[in-house]
């Protein structure tokens, strides 16, 4: 109760593509603007980080079709213990964790600079990415619906990706 489900799965589609595509244009300034949880930019820094260490770079994913989310779909619901004197003082909605799962067809290629050469499975043929991302925000109960909008929108809160839980590539058959 009080979730639109399926606004907020076509927010979270939307997500998926932008954040991925920031992240490969390691554009930490713009993910951090609300979009992900600070520990999880830090864990995408790290992994962009070691993907340049190794000479290699995400190319093609800003072209049309390159990430192209065929579905997504709320997987589990968790509340966030937030203690009892903190979630009373503040007076919010609960902090919830959604977790999506996303099948995702992925076009673009990692380049290695030192082969010269796309690595596989990331060489630019259609796979499919599979996984699991975990958004975190406040959903307001549903008395609030009843309360005027200025009230409402004060109970609610951005979703933002907390934090990628599960993920696996494979190679769709041609």
């Amino acid at each position: 109760p009080g979730l639109d489900l399926p606004d907020f799965l076509d927010g979270a589609r939307l997500a998926y593509g932008t954040v991925s595509r920031l992240m490969y244009r390691r554009d930490w300034a713009a993910l951090d603007e609300g979009l992900v949880h600070p520990k999880c930019r830090e864990a995408m820094q790290q992994a962009m980080e070691v993907l340049a260490g190794e000479g290699r770079r995400v190319v093609g994913e800003e072209a049309e079709g390159a990430i192209r989310v065929q579905s997504a779909v709320l997987h589990r619901v968790n509340t966030v213990d937030e203690g009892a004197a903190a979630a009373a003082a503040a007076q919010r909605a609960p902090l919830c964790h959604l977790d999506v799962k996303f099948e995702v067809q992925e076009t673009f290629s990692i380049m290695d600079f030192h082969e010269n050469a796309p690595v596989e499975p990331f060489d630019g043929r259609p796979r499919l990415q599979q996984s699991i991302w975990r958004f975190e925000g406040r959903v307001p109960p549903p008395e609030c619906d009843a309360a005027p909008e200025r009230e409402r929108e004060d109970l609610q809160q951005e979703w933002r990706v907390y934090s990628i839980i599960a993920t696996s590539t494979q190679i769709e058959p041609t």
